[in-house]
């Protein structure tokens, strides 16, 4: 169980369940356990972006890597680190990494979901004077440090 904290006043407990034509990667398993303290994206997406990483650097694709909506950086971490792995060490990448670094952008008046609840609403009860799932930069530049 990993905690996702979406603000001071709200967290969930997210579930990693086992997923043995996944688990018995262990590279993977390696670089995930390092991404998932970071990330709020489950073990089946992050495994997705290991794929896709490898692909690239198996078929010496050119270019960077760029990621929209950071958070903590896991997502950012695991392919930095799958990278590393798998990439020549001649190749230089860049991860362009690109978040308001301040949490979700306001809702707005049509952000409702099925039983009529706003997402205003939702933020307004469980969020930090108007922000939700927001990691400011330097805490998504420390983890990345710490990790070379």
């Amino acid at each position: 169980m990993t905690e996702i904290r979406f603000s001071s006043r709200h967290a969930v407990e997210l579930y990693d369940p086992p997923m043995p034509d996944i688990d018995v990667d262990p590279v993977f398993s390696g670089l995930f356990a390092q991404a998932r303290p970071h990330s709020m994206t489950g073990k089946d997406a992050l495994y997705a972006l290991y794929q896709a990483v490898r692909h690239v650097a198996a078929h010496a694709v050119p270019g960077d890597f760029v990621e929209c909506g950071v958070w903590r950086g896991g997502s950012a971490l695991l392919a930095g680190l799958a990278l590393r792995r798998f990439d020549p060490p001649e190749v230089q990448r860049r991860l362009w990494l690109y978040d308001t670094f301040q949490g979700m952008t306001a809702p707005t008046a049509a952000d409702v979901d099925l039983h009529g609840d706003t997402a205003q609403g939702f933020i307004d009860r469980h969020g930090d004077d108007g922000r939700w799932c927001y990691a400011p930069q330097d805490a998504v530049a420390a983890t990345l440090r710490a990790h070379g």
